[in-house]
């Protein structure tokens, strides 16, 4: 387990009033490039919303941050392929 402190999308959403393109691109990347790996294992998360995407760094900005899915207590492993 990672110990992940950057907290969560919701919060860092609530916090500010708006976000540089270069913010609004490196979070959708990130969530469609996890989002995608989880299809190619045929996995499927059935839970994504802001607050089950966390920042691994508290102290970066967004573009230098990862974002971490979590909660998989939802997730489902599909019998077929999925398509994205």
């Amino acid at each position: 387990m990672n110990l992940l402190e950057g907290g969560e999308l919701f919060d860092v959403l609530k916090a500010r009033d708006n976000f540089t393109w270069q913010e609004s691109t490196t979070i959708m990347k990130q969530c469609l490039t996890g989002l995608a790996h989880l299809a190619d294992r045929n996995i499927v998360h059935r839970d994504i919303k802001p607050e089950n995407l966390l920042f691994n760094h508290k102290s970066k900005p967004i573009p230098e941050n990862q974002i971490v899915i979590c909660d998989f207590g939802m997730a489902t492993k599909c019998n077929q392929k999925l398509n994205y």
